[in-house]
């Protein structure tokens, strides 16, 4: 499912996107948390509508807590380029919790 997110993100593909996570799904990014699929629509539309930017993911690793992807992230957006810490957490086969952090 991560690989899901990641590709869709890159595609810019906000359905493909949203239909990762769980309906009561929390993403928390840029200090704004987004509760529930529609919000997290909604986030990821307008970022993809503000911003041109490409994902290149460094590393991934699996821990006690779920799953932690590193990526360099690169477009025209304010402190471009930037290394993202993406920790996911899952239920199921989908994303329950996501948190991106510098």
């Amino acid at each position: 499912m991560i690989r899901t997110y990641f590709d869709a993100g890159a595609a810019r593909d906000v359905d493909a996107l949203a239909a990762c996570f769980s309906e009561d799904a929390r993403v928390a990014d840029d200090g704004k948390e987004y509760v529930g699929v529609e919000a997290i629509r909604g986030w990821k539309a307008s970022t993809d509508a503000a911003f041109e930017y490409t994902t290149q993911i460094i590393s991934s690793e699996q821990d006690d807590r779920g799953y932690l992807v590193t990526a360099t992230i690169a477009g025209d957006f304010p402190g471009s380029p930037i290394d993202l810490q993406y920790r996911f957490a899952l239920a199921g086969n989908l994303i329950c919790e996501l948190q991106i952090a510098p």
